[in-house]
């Protein structure tokens, strides 16, 4: 994760608790997520349409995570609710490197950080534990 990520979580309430909104379908990598969270204190909320996670993107404090391979990912979908409801809570994508188009099209629409769905399996315990301790 980059060091923006860690910004824009100081720019927010750090001080709120933290809550996840995770889009995917995938329950391995859900679990992988709340395992890092749930001892940080962190809540993990799994969604699997984007209508479902802009509806709650209010109750957002800490991250949205977007599963780029969900059935119901899509980019211009993603851009069209972002516009209708803006937010400054940070973003993470991913996908497996053999669908660099995703990757690609993640961009395109302005998510703040894409990886691959390898790099963000590794990388996810740290980027919660970084995101957590900002205040100190």
């Amino acid at each position: 994760m980059t060091q923006d990520v860690v910004e824009l979580r100081k720019k927010n309430d750090a001080h709120t608790p933290m809550k996840i909104l995770h889009f995917t379908t995938d329950l391995m990598l859900g679990s992988q997520v709340n395992l890092a969270a749930r001892p940080r204190g962190v809540a993990v909320e799994l969604i699997n349409r984007l209508d479902r996670l802009f509806e709650r993107i209010d109750q957002i404090t800490g991250l949205i995570i977007l599963d780029l391979q969900s059935a119901h990912w899509s980019a211009d979908q993603f851009q069209q609710l972002r516009q209708v409801h803006p937010t400054t809570v940070p973003c993470i994508a991913y996908a497996q490197h053999v669908f660099p188009e995703l990757l690609a099209e993640a961009q395109r629409v302005g998510i703040e950080n894409v990886m691959t769905r390898g790099q963000f399996a590794a990388a996810v315990s740290g980027m919660i534990e970084r995101l957590t301790s900002v205040d100190a």
